[in-house]
This record gives structure tokens, C-alpha cells and sequence, in this order.
């Protein structure tokens, strides 16, 4: 894992213009939140680069995703959106089905385009279908069990919504 942020920090280090000799703190953030990469290790390798990192424009983005991931766990204490969690009985129907289980070697490309089918949909009332007998309501969250992707997770939550 740590292997995709040095290449990252490479690739930065290397298209940084002359006269700049700082990581920013988006950039350490992404390495930190996307790639894993920890933010004690950016300072080091910055530091051994000639350069510094942004301390407080990292702290600044976790702030910022710290209040994005809250404002998203209370954004549904009313109930308004169903919860979409597989139990056992859901991956087994996936497996019985001869549903692959997910193959997100892709999530870690940047600019590729990846070819997705809809293996299942995932409804509200804990039941799966298929995309060629799926009928939208008014109102409806579904969760989607796409086959390759490249969303973290096992599946995509989407809420439709008809006008």
C-alpha cells in the first residue's frame, strides 16, 4: 500500500514548478483520505525532498472531512432514506446466483474508464432484482452491485428521485 503514495509523491514532487517548495495541504490530504499514505511519512519524505507540507491546510481538509462524514451520519436520523446493509442472507442469494464477489482492482487507477454491468440491484425491502425487471417509484433508494467498479465498498448507493 504504501507503494501507490511514494509513486504519487514522485510524480508530485516531480511536476512541481520551479520556486515551489511546498506539498499543500490538499495534496498530503488526498494521499492520507485516498491512497492510505500517512501524513508523518508525506512530512519526511517532503522534508528529505527540500520541501515542506502545508501542517495547516492538512489539518484544514481533515476538518473538513471530519465535518462532511458527520453533517452525512446525521443527514438520515429522520428515516427519510432507508439503510442498505447485506446480511448473510443477501451475499448468499449473490453467491447462489453466481454473482462474483467485487473486483476493484480498478479503484486505484486515475483516468481509466471501466466497463460496468449491473449484476443486482439491491431494494429497500431487503430484496434483490435485476436491471431488466426494475421499475422506478416515485421515491427510491437502491443500492446498486455493479461487476468490475471502481467505488470503494461493495456497492453504490443512489437515491432517484422522479420529477
Amino acid at each position: 500500500m504504501l507503494d501507490r503514495g511514494i509513486k504519487y509523491f514522485n510524480e508530485l514532487q516531480q511536476s512541481k514548478k520551479e520556486g515551489e517548495q511546498s506539498i499543500t495541504g490538499k495534496e498530503a490530504f488526498f494521499m492520507y483520505d485516498t491512497l492510505g499514505f500517512p501524513v508523518d511519512l508525506t512530512q519526511l519524505m517532503a522534508f528529505e525532498a527540500g520541501l515542506t507540507l502545508d501542517t495547516e491546510g492538512f489539518e484544514s481538509e481533515m476538518a473538513e472531512q471530519k465535518r462532511r462524514s458527520r453533517a452525512a451520519r446525521y443527514a438520515n436520523k429522520d428515516g427519510s432514506v432507508p439503510r442498505m446493509e447485506l446480511i448473510a442472507e443477501q451475499t448468499a442469494w449473490l453467491a447462489d446466483q453466481n454473482i462474483d464477489p467485487t473486483n476493484d482492482e480498478a479503484k486505484y487507477l486515475w483516468d481509466v474508464a471501466t466497463i460496468a454491468r449491473v449484476k443486482a440491484i439491491f431494494t429497500p425491502d431487503k430484496t434483490f432484482t435485476d436491471s431488466e425487471t426494475f421499475s422506478v417509484r416515485e421515491t427510491l433508494s437502491v443500492s446498486f452491485w455493479i461487476n468490475p467498479h471502481s467505488c470503494r465498498g461493495w456497492w453504490t448507493s443512489v437515491r432517484h428521485r422522479n420529477n
